[in-house]
């Protein structure tokens, strides 16, 4: 799937030869295990992520900063968790 997906960028960049701007294909983050929930906020600064403990986290592209959001300090230390995040249009 991922082959197949880069394939696609690439014909897309085919499309932007000649100008000025063109697609960048770059790993922008590779430091934590997702469990498939996570979300880039809508202005690109932001990824939203559920953490092992099950709470809702954030890491900063630009600063490498991770922030949780809640707090739970271990998975059994409550009921509550965080199960995915929505991100309001203005980030």
């Amino acid at each position: 799937m991922a082959r197949e997906k880069l394939t696609l960028l690439l014909r897309a960049s085919e499309l932007f030869a000649g100008r000025k701007e063109t697609p960048q294909i770059r790993r922008v983050w590779d430091g934590a295990d997702f469990q498939g929930y996570e979300s880039i906020s809508p202005d690109g600064r932001y990824l939203s992520f559920i953490d092992w403990n099950n709470d809702l986290t954030l890491y900063e592209f630009a600063t490498g900063d991770i922030r949780r959001l809640t707090n739970k300090e271990t998975r059994d230390n409550s009921d509550g968790f965080a199960l995915t995040s929505v991100w309001s249009p203005d980030s």
